[in-house]
C-alpha cells in the first residue's frame, strides 16, 4: 500500500491550495475527529484551533435545502471520462480517488474532480428528511477555490455504477483497492440536472467556509442490498444539519 495522507489532511491542503509549504504543513497532523462522543461533530472546533470555525462559522454544511428561491440557473456542465481509480477506506469514509482529468464548468469557472466520497445517512436534507446516502464529487479550481456536487441516493433498482466500488470495499480502515475496470464518475450522477445551488463549508473539519455546493434535486437509486453495505461501510458518518442564517439558497428551474 502506498503512502497516503489521511483524508482530514489532505482536505486540509485542498481547500488552502497550497502549491508551496506544503512540506511542512502535511508534517503536522491534524487533530484526529470522528462522529461520535468526544471527538464528535459538537466537539469539533475544541479538538484543534485549526476546527474553530466548525463551531463559529456563519457559512457551515450541510443545511436544510427547504425555501428555495427558483431561479433559472446555467445548470452546471461536467465532461467526465472513464479511468482508473482507487477505493480507500479512511475511518471516516469510502472514498473514491480518480485517475485522469474530470472537470466541472460553474458559472464559467473550471474545477478539477479531485476525488469522490459518500456519507449515510445523506448530510442535506429536504424539509427534514434524509436519504439514504449522499455522494460528495469534490472538486478544485486553479486558485483553491472548491466545488462539491452533491447527489442524494434513495432506494429503488440495483445501481450498476456503485457495483465495481462495493466489489472491493475495504474490509479494514486505510486499505485501499483498486477497481479492475475504468470508472466514469458521470454515471453517479441524475439525468435530472435541476439543483440546489448555496455557498458553504466542507461538511469535515476544518469545516473551510467558501465552498460552492450544488445538491442535485433528483436522486439516484440504489437496491436495499447496495445501501446497506455503504451504511455498515460508513458507519453514520453524517454531521448534522447547520444554521442556514441568511445564506441564499436557490433551486434551478431548468431542467
Amino acid at each position: 500500500m502506498s503512502p497516503r495522507r489521511s483524508l482530514a489532511a489532505r482536505r486540509c491542503l485542498l481547500v488552502l491550495g497550497l502549491a508551496a509549504g506544503t512540506a511542512g504543513v502535511a508534517a503536522a497532523a491534524p487533530a484526529r475527529w470522528s462522529y461520535f462522543g468526544a471527538t464528535g461533530p459538537d466537539r469539533w472546533p475544541a479538538l484543534s484551533n485549526a476546527y474553530a470555525i466548525c463551531g463559529n462559522g456563519q457559512r457551515q454544511s450541510p443545511i436544510d435545502l427547504a425555501d428555495a428561491a427558483d431561479r433559472d440557473i446555467a445548470n452546471p456542465q461536467t465532461t467526465y471520462q472513464p479511468g482508473g481509480a482507487t477505493v480507500v477506506d479512511d475511518g471516516h469514509t469510502v472514498e473514491v480517488d480518480l485517475d485522469g482529468t474530470n472537470i466541472l464548468t460553474l458559472d464559467g469557472v473550471p474545477y478539477r474532480l479531485v476525488e469522490l466520497h459518500f456519507h449515510s445517512p445523506s448530510e442535506h436534507t429536504i424539509n427534514g428528511n434524509t436519504f439514504a446516502v449522499e455522494v460528495h464529487l469534490v472538486h478544485q479550481g486553479d486558485n483553491g477555490a472548491v466545488a462539491v456536487i452533491a447527489v442524494f441516493i434513495a432506494g429503488g433498482s440495483e445501481n450498476p455504477a456503485l457495483a465495481p466500488i462495493l466489489s472491493v470495499l475495504p474490509s479494514k480502515e486505510n486499505r485501499e483497492a483498486r477497481l479492475r475496470e475504468p470508472f466514469d464518475p458521470s454515471s453517479l450522477l441524475p439525468d435530472d440536472r435541476r439543483a440546489f445551488r448555496y455557498t458553504g463549508s466542507l461538511t469535515t473539519p476544518p469545516c473551510t467556509e467558501g465552498v460552492n455546493w450544488v445538491v442535485m434535486a433528483s436522486p439516484i437509486s440504489a437496491s436495499g442490498q447496495q445501501i446497506a453495505a455503504l451504511a455498515r461501510a460508513l458507519d453514520g458518518n453524517t454531521r448534522p444539519v447547520q444554521a442556514r442564517g441568511d445564506r441564499e439558497l436557490l433551486l434551478d428551474t431548468s431542467p
